[in-house]
C-alpha cells in the first residue's frame, strides 16, 4: 500500500513516533505497528490521518512515477498480445479468402441459392451431391421435402 512510504516522509519532517501521534491523534502503538511494518493492513482513516499530520495526502504514499511506468508497461503488453491475435486474425482471413476463389458462374449459382427459402436450400444441396456422387447419409430430409 505504499505504508513504507510513511518512514520516508516522517524522517523529511525530522519526527519521531510520538510526535507524529501527537500531530495526528492516532496512537503511538498504532504509529509503532505501521511504521515497523507489524501492520500490513491498517485503517483507512488511520492512514489518512497520519498523512495529513505530515502535510501530505493518500496520493501521496505512492510513487506515481513507479505506478505510472508499471500501467504503462502492462497495458504494452496488452497491446502486443492485441496486435498479435489481430494479425493470426487477418492471416486466417485471407488464408480463406485465398482457399475460396469463386468464378463467375459459381458466384452466380451462388447468389440463386441465397434467395431460396430453407426447403428450397435443403433440396438443392441434397440434389447437388447426388449429382456429384457425394452421397448423404441416409437421412430423412427436413420436413416439407419430399
Amino acid at each position: 500500500m505504499g505504508l513504507e512510504r510513511i518512514n520516508i516522509m516522517k524522517r523529511e519532517k525530522g519526527l519521531t513516533n510520538e510526535e507524529l501521534s501527537d500531530l495526528s491523534g492516532v496512537p503511538k502503538s498504532t504509529i509503532d505497528k505501521i511504521t515497523s511494518g507489524q501492520t500490513s493492513n491498517p485503517n483507512l482513516e488511520t492512514v489518512r490521518a497520519i498523512v495529513r499530520a505530515l502535510g501530505k495526502t493518500l496520493d501521496d504514499l505512492y510513487d506515481s512515477v513507479d505506478i505510472e511506468g508499471t500501467i504503462k508497461a502492462s497495458i504494452a503488453r496488452e497491446m502486443d498480445a492485441f496486435k498479435s491475435i489481430v494479425m493470426d486474425v487477418q492471416k486466417q482471413k485471407k488464408a480463406i479468402q485465398d482457399d475460396i476463389t469463386l468464378d463467375d458462374f459459381e458466384h452466380e449459382l451462388l447468389l440463386a441459392f441465397r434467395d431460396l427459402n430453407d426447403v428450397g436450400k435443403e433440396t438443392s444441396l441434397h440434389q447437388v451431391k447426388a449429382m456429384s456422387g457425394i452421397h448423404p447419409k441416409e437421412e430423412p430430409l427436413k420436413k416439407g421435402i419430399s
